[in-house]
């Protein structure tokens, strides 16, 4: 994993939040700061908002999977890895894919372009020229693979139908 400047990157996300409460993306990049910061419980608080804001995104519910899952919130993992295998882009990534294959400088100019009324509808459906297409199917494929295998650790690991983990 790499380190970073989590904590100056979260009171950056947070400003952002406070004026945009329903920006995803930068909900997603939030968690993500807190779960590598250390801060599990509130990743996991973060990346539910999230959720909440895109339910049927399927950056943000891969997002919400992977910090659920590492976290140990297993049976919130599950959930979000059964709806994001539901919701696989088919043509061309969505906004989140911006994180994933962007230079976070690069990624920031973007952001910026796309509060632009013209732009920001292009850039936020993940039309811009020169996005990695291929890149990212790799990407989708392997996160899908994942998932999946994922999904039989937890039927193993906790049983099927009881609503969460034995205990």
């Amino acid at each position: 994993m790499v380190k970073g400047n989590y904590k100056g990157a979260i009171v950056l996300y947070k400003q952002i939040i406070e004026s945009e409460p329903c920006d995803f993306v930068v909900l997603c990049l939030l968690a993500q700061c807190y779960e590598l910061d250390g801060k599990g419980n509130d990743a996991v608080s973060v990346v539910k908002r999230a959720v909440e804001v895109a339910p049927e995104n399927f950056f943000t519910l891969r997002t919400a999977a992977r910090i659920s899952a590492r976290t140990g919130e297993h049976h919130l993992a599950k959930v979000y890895v059964e709806q994001a295998l539901n919701n696989v882009p088919r043509e061309s990534p969505e906004s989140r894919g911006l994180v994933d294959t962007l230079p976070g400088v690069l990624f920031w100019f973007m952001r910026q372009i796309a509060s632009l009324p013209i732009l920001g509808n292009r850039i936020n459906k993940g039309l811009i020229a020169g996005l990695d297409s291929d890149r990212m199917a790799r990407e989708i494929y392997e996160w899908k693979e994942w998932a999946h295998g994922y999904l039989v650790w937890y039927e193993k690991s906790f049983g099927v139908g009881d609503g969460g983990p034995l205990h």
